[in-house]
């Protein structure tokens, strides 16, 4: 077995570097080939229908032998950094719930089973005295009474949690949208030595890979995915804290904001958010005291994931006897049969943010 896991690491960390290739392409071809040695006999064509256009099919097969692959192993043992794959026992289990998990992901520090009982806290770059304050605080809170704090260490609201969460002497976990050997922005070196020693600096990309915009919303959801809840802190109508939350919605994780002024530009996606049903939070007691029973299922060694869900208000109800036992419903339909009318889209997206359904292309609604 370890063997096995020995050889899949090598070949993930070998497709990791081809260029255009992502997630769901590296896990197709391994999962077509068996390794990377079986993609040999593959095609260009038959290769392309798992990847797609964006990777060259002879940079796939010759991945195991290019030098690039070397000198990632090198920069990996140099420095400490440990690359996981999805069946490692020590790979996050909430991250492991989502559809898209990263085949690998590269290590700088350590997880821990406690992280389980985890909340991301992001926000905007530019962003107020206020918001810094908030992010620190919320983290120093939870971090104080054992709960992991997980980020993306930028700019403004997310390195001041992982600054809260160091300060009260609790773990937190830093997600980058660049390679360890890479670090953004470079002012945050130090930081990431700091949240390495009693934490974890993470990232699904190799050790040298610059950060690219478009690497950034697949750092998101690795956020959302290694935590049972995002509170954004604060955060414009543009920011990628939004991103953030649109994808735990997705995964069915719940979602918190921070309250802003009314007519201040930095909290207009957070005060959207709570129109939205996002829960609001003014404290950690908010957090903790909304998860409930999920925080004490987490501290026993389960998981998030795993909690039953069940309708809250009558709304919440009419919905679900929507269903019939469907795997996926259209909101009209749903509208017909529960005879919510107007109040449909705004109970659906109340579910949403609790967790209960989630929203699948072309007007559809599934139970989570």
């Amino acid at each position: 077995m370890e063997k096995d896991l020995e050889l899949l690491r090598k070949d993930l960390i070998a497709l990791s570097l081809v260029p255009g290739i992502g997630p769901k392409g590296m896990r197709g071809l391994l999962d077509r080939a068996g390794s990377l040695d079986g993609l040999l006999g593959m095609t260009d064509s038959e290769i392309r229908s798992i990847t797609g256009k964006l990777a060259d099919p002879g940079l796939i097969r010759q991945a195991k032998s290019s030098p690039a692959v070397l000198e990632e192993e090198a920069f990996l043992e140099k420095n400490g950094i440990t690359a996981l794959t999805e069946p490692d026992d020590r790979y996050p289990a909430l991250l492991k719930e989502i559809h898209d998990p990263p085949p690998v992901l590269f290590v700088k520090g350590e997880f821990f089973p406690d992280d389980v009982l985890s909340i991301a806290i992001v926000g905007s770059r530019r962003c107020s005295v206020y918001g810094l304050r908030m992010a620190e605080k919320l983290a120093y809170d939870l971090a104080s009474r054992g709960v992991t704090v997980i980020s993306g260490m930028a700019r403004g609201i997310d390195s001041a949690a992982h600054a809260g969460a160091i300060k009260a002497g609790g773990r937190t976990i830093a997600v980058l949208g660049s390679g360890l050997g890479n670090i953004y922005p470079p002012e945050s070196n130090r930081l990431a030595s700091k949240i390495a020693e009693n934490g974890a600096v993470v990232t699904e990309f190799p050790s040298l890979t610059p950060p690219m915009r478009s690497n950034f919303p697949r750092r998101n959801r690795v956020i959302s995915g290694l935590s049972a809840a995002v509170v954004v802190v604060e955060a414009n109508d543009r920011s990628g804290a939004l991103i953030t939350a649109d994808l735990a919605l997705d995964q069915g994780r719940d979602v918190y904001a921070v309250p802003g002024q009314a007519d201040s530009a930095s909290s207009r996606g957070t005060n959207r958010l709570l129109k939205s049903g996002a829960g609001l939070v003014t404290s950690a007691d908010d957090i903790l005291e909304a998860l409930g029973e999920r925080v004490k299922t987490a501290r026993e060694g389960g998981s998030y994931g795993t909690k039953k869900r069940t309708p809250e208000t009558p709304e919440e109800g009419k919905a679900f006897l929507a269903f019939e036992g469907e795997e996926r419903v259209h909101i009209d339909v749903i509208s017909e049969k529960s005879g919510l009318g107007l109040k449909t889209a705004e109970t659906l997206v109340r579910m949403q943010l609790k967790g209960l359904v989630k929203a699948v292309p072309g007007g559809f609604y599934t139970i989570t």
